[in-house]
């Protein structure tokens, strides 16, 4: 399994080992494996909140949607 963690999330890079760093073009973290990949948005349940009200999720899930990939929010 290969992790890659969007470069501008430092909280994330401090929690895990052994990780990629680079800037990812949708979610905070992308896993490869050869069982398949997925991505995830990373938010506090104060973030969901304020995104679900200001209208940032509809995109995010949207970009999400679009990558191809099986996401989750974490």
């Amino acid at each position: 399994m290969h992790l890659i963690v969007d470069a501008r999330g430092r909280s994330l890079i401090r929690l895990l080992a052994d990780v990629e760093m680079q800037t990812i073009s949708v979610g905070d973290i992308l896993c490869e494996s050869e069982d398949g990949s997925w991505i995830a948005e990373c938010k506090t349940a104060q973030d969901l909140a304020n995104s679900i009200v200001d209208g940032r999720w509809h995109e995010q899930k949207h970009r999400l949607l679009q990558s191809g990939y099986p996401f989750g929010c974490l």
